[in-house]
Formats: C-alpha cells, sequence, structure tokens
C-alpha cells in the first residue's frame, strides 16, 4: 500500500482485495470489478481525487458554473426543481461509466410524472425516460431524460442526511435497473442516437475542453 494516503486505504479495502505498490498505475479484477491504483484510481465502483470520491447509487448536488455555462443544453435549472427542504435544488443520482458520472436528476413532482409516464407507456408499451423509487423514504422520480454526463469538478457536494452524517442511497434492485437505462442511453448515443432531452454532444465537448 507504499503511496497510498490513509483516507484511500480503509476505502480501497472495503472494495477490493489487494492494493498496489507501484508508482503509476496496476488493474487487479475482484468481483466483477475493475481496480485501478494510480494518483486518479478506481476501487470497485468507488473513483478518488485527492481527498474527495463519488460512489455509484449515491446522490450529488452540481455546481452553479455548470449549469451556467450550457444554458441552452436542456438542463434542468439549479434552482426551483429540487427537494423540499434542500434549498430548491435537484439531487443527482450518480452513475460512472469510463471517464464521467452520468448523472440523474430526482423530482418530488410524481403525480406529475406518473401521468406522463402513463401516457407514454400507453403509446409505445413502455417508457426508458422516467423510473419511480423511494429516495430517504419518499417517493421520487428519476429522470433519466434529464441524464447528463459531467466530471467531478463541476461536483458541489454530496447528499446526505442526519446532520450531513449518513449519505443517501437506494435500493440494490433500483440501483441496477438505473444503471442498465444509462448503459442504455450511452450505447444509443455511442450510435448517434440521443436518447434522453439533454444535448449530449454539447455537454460533453464543453467537459473535453475544461478537464
Amino acid at each position: 500500500m507504499n503511496g497510498l494516503p490513509g483516507a484511500y486505504i480503509g476505502i480501497y479495502k472495503r472494495y477490493a482485495s489487494k492494493c498496489f505498490p507501484l508508482p503509476e498505475i496496476a488493474v487487479y479484477k475482484s468481483s466483477g470489478y475493475k481496480c485501478y491504483y494510480m494518483p486518479r484510481f478506481y476501487a470497485g465502483h468507488i473513483t478518488c481525487i485527492g481527498e474527495k470520491y463519488m460512489i455509484n447509487g449515491h446522490f450529488y448536488f452540481v455546481q452553479d458554473s455548470f449549469y451556467d455555462a450550457l444554458p441552452d443544453c436542456n438542463l434542468m435549472s439549479n434552482k426551483g426543481h429540487g427537494i423540499p427542504g434542500i434549498g430548491g435544488r435537484p439531487c443527482h443520482y450518480c452513475f460512472q461509466y469510463e471517464e464521467y458520472y452520468w448523472m440523474v436528476p430526482i423530482s418530488s413532482k410524481t403525480q406529475k410524472y406518473h401521468l406522463i409516464y402513463n401516457n407514454k407507456v400507453a403509446k409505445r408499451g413502455y417508457c426508458d425516460t422516467i423510473r419511480f423509487g423511494y429516495v430517504n423514504g419518499d417517493e421520487r422520480v428519476f429522470l433519466i431524460q434529464n441524464c447528463f454526463p459531467i466530471s467531478q469538478n463541476f461536483i458541489d457536494s454530496e447528499y446526505k442526511v442526519n446532520k450531513n452524517t449518513i449519505p443517501v442511497t437506494v435500493t440494490k434492485e433500483l440501483e441496477n435497473e438505473l444503471n442498465g437505462l444509462l448503459r442504455k442511453v450511452i450505447r444509443l448515443y455511442k450510435k448517434g442516437i440521443n436518447m434522453p432531452l439533454t444535448k449530449l454532444d454539447e455537454i460533453i465537448s464543453y467537459l473535453e475542453k475544461n478537464k
């Protein structure tokens, strides 16, 4: 574990059974995950950069600067769409795929989106752009239709409860379903099909310029 700060060691040991004392990079497969050790490294589904880390299935807030820089990409604004009691800002479900995090905003407007979901199912027989699930004990809407990629430097903070000590998560079943839908979004995008409402080309171009 040479070169790994103490903050990293506990996180890494939780998700992989081996660390590497190599100076730059090593790859180790454990329980189906690819684990990398380098200045930025992946341990299972955790990415650590400096003293911060993000985890699949957790929720995060996005900085205002990200929305300000992309006003015409059909992103939900950072005001007026959020969860009551947390300042009106939308928090986002997180799924990492390759170098970006794919964020799904959640909403408390369940009645509105149940109608939209039911109408789409009635017309097409399915709806892959909206899902429902419980977050912190309350039903929420997961808006796949408004998902977008992001890099960690535009993340503000994690959504936690109990005086900001306990991260909010979802059930494993819901996490697997959401991750599957996001993989479909990414797979179609790579084939030239933009499934969500957001302008993925412009967002990714901006991220590439601001690494």
